[in-house]
């Protein structure tokens, strides 16, 4: 089995986050000028052979923290995918509970269902179905 290490991101970590935002995150990051080099102790990663896999946002909070913008290669296997998905999750709710959050809140793009029905699965409960809303506060 190929080792699977899940770190905090770090500045030069930037190229590789931000072509898996662009690419597999279902996100549209590439109108707002992201500097990805910004990214700090708020972003876990996953190194698979020397390279990031994926990456997961967890904001600690009380009492409710908060995981985001999964980012992961779309273009690996099923099960090389789960597993990162799985070390990412349970590393974020780690930490959320490290630092003292009740609860862990997160939300799911539609085009994600698989992802939705894997933490159902892992006893998150859907409270609502939104959009994500995204704004411009600094540079």
């Amino acid at each position: 089995m190929t080792k699977l290490q899940i770190r905090f991101a770090s500045p030069s970590d930037a190229e590789r986050m931000a072509y898996l935002a662009e690419h597999f995150g279902g996100f549209k990051f590439e109108d707002w000028e992201i500097d990805w080099t910004r990214v700090g102790n708020n972003w876990l990663v996953a190194v698979v052979e020397g390279e990031i896999q994926g990456a997961l946002q967890v904001v600690p909070s009380q009492p409710i923290g908060h995981i985001e913008f999964l980012l992961v290669d779309s273009e690996m296997g099923l099960l090389p995918r789960t597993r990162i998905v799985k070390a990412l999750l349970y590393s974020a709710v780690s930490i959320l509970k490290g630092c003292g959050s009740q609860l862990g809140c997160g939300t799911i793009p539609f085009d994600l269902p698989s992802y939705r029905a894997a933490v159902v699965e892992r006893g998150w409960v859907p409270i609502n179905q939104c959009e994500m809303m995204i704004q411009k506060v600094g540079s």
